[in-house]
């Protein structure tokens, strides 16, 4: 049985131009924070990765779903509680509506994600 070809799952997963869209700024965003990001997609989200795992990318009916491992003393007030999207490590989340949607709260908040990792 031939493996999938993984380097195909964003282009499955954000498959609308909007969705699309705000998956690469988001992805060019998070990548810009260190040289040491690594992504290693999966079927139904986009992992990334510095030693472990501190963020995630999916699709959700409004836009772009935000996932980050925080720390849990954060005061990260827009992001919610994670349900495990995909991963056990991620424990906030955010939605994205919007290009404009990516502020300092978001910027500052994927940092100390990245720190805490």
């Amino acid at each position: 049985m031939a493996l999938p070809n993984v380097d195909t799952f964003p282009d499955q997963i954000f498959d609308t131009p909007k969705s699309k869209t705000l998956y690469d700024f988001a992805k060019e965003n998070i990548l810009a924070y260190a040289d040491d990001i690594k992504i290693q997609p999966c079927r139904t989200y986009i992992p990334f990765y510095r030693r472990t795992q501190f963020a995630i990318l999916t699709k959700n009916k409004n836009g772009l779903l935000l996932g980050l491992n925080l720390p849990t003393d954060h005061t990260c007030e827009k992001f919610t509680r994670s349900s495990s999207k995909g991963s056990e490590r991620i424990n906030a989340q955010i939605i994205i509506q919007g290009i404009d949607d990516w502020d300092n709260d978001i910027v500052e908040a994927v940092q100390m994600a990245y720190n805490n990792n």
